[in-house]
């Protein structure tokens, strides 16, 4: 709280609770006691609420028997986006996959797998294949292949005739399809796996089981009033 030009976080919570935004704050370990009037204060200017963890409440990550597949299927489809537009564009856009691509081998198998799971979500996918994806804006029709230019199509369909490139779109559409209908299956059996295996470990103290606990309490507090 004493950065040069810091807001203070009464006036953060207040405003969070002026757009509806609930904080709960979470003290772990017994120690840095005058921290702790400051975090039941954040909660309590934003309706939200103050918990106190042991030091080692440990988060425990579930594995399912899907996690694999799950995340080679996802790859592959990170692997099938095709950029066309500006130079600038493609440039922008392909850096972008090259990056979501080496997430791959530098996150852990769960957040990569959960991150699959946001991208299949109504708010994830259009950060999925962001703008100018080709097979994207064919399929919405967005674009139509015959009024891109030659010179803003991707590198790899270049030199080819529409037909041709027709072709390409089409069957690289089907794979994507059947990918993602893959991608959500799987997914599917990975959150009823993980769901039975967080209601055998309710009793447990860990940083996910105590936050999910006190956010299905202040729901149902909402749906009662």
């Amino acid at each position: 709280m004493d950065y040069q030009n810091d807001v203070p976080y009464t006036t953060s919570c207040k405003e969070a609770a002026h757009k509806g935004i609930v904080i709960n704050a979470i003290k772990l370990g017994g120690v840095c006691k005058d921290a702790t009037e400051h975090f039941k204060a954040m909660a309590a200017c934003s309706n939200g609420a103050f918990l106190t963890l042991s030091q080692d409440a440990k988060d425990v990550v579930i594995n399912s028997p899907y996690d694999q597949e799950i995340k080679d299927v996802s790859f592959r489809i990170e692997h099938s986006k095709v950029y066309y537009g500006t130079a600038q564009e493609q440039t922008k856009n392909n850096f972008r996959k090259t990056k979501a691509i080496g997430l791959y081998s530098k996150s852990s198998m769960n957040s990569t797998n959960e991150r699959s799971r946001y991208n299949m979500s109504k708010s994830g996918k259009s950060n999925w294949f962001g703008t100018n994806e080709l097979i994207e804006d064919v399929n919405s029709g967005k674009v139509k292949v015959e009024s891109i230019k030659k010179e803003q199509l991707p590198e790899e369909l270049k030199g080819k005739s529409e037909v041709e490139i027709v072709v390409i779109i089409k069957q690289k559409s089907k794979e994507r399809k059947s990918e993602i209908n893959q991608l959500r299956e799987l997914s599917k059996k990975r959150d009823a796996f993980i769901k039975e295996a967080k209601l055998k470990n309710s009793g447990d103290e860990s940083f996910s089981n105590s936050i999910n606990k006190l956010i299905l309490k202040q729901k149902s507090e909402v749906v009662v009033k």
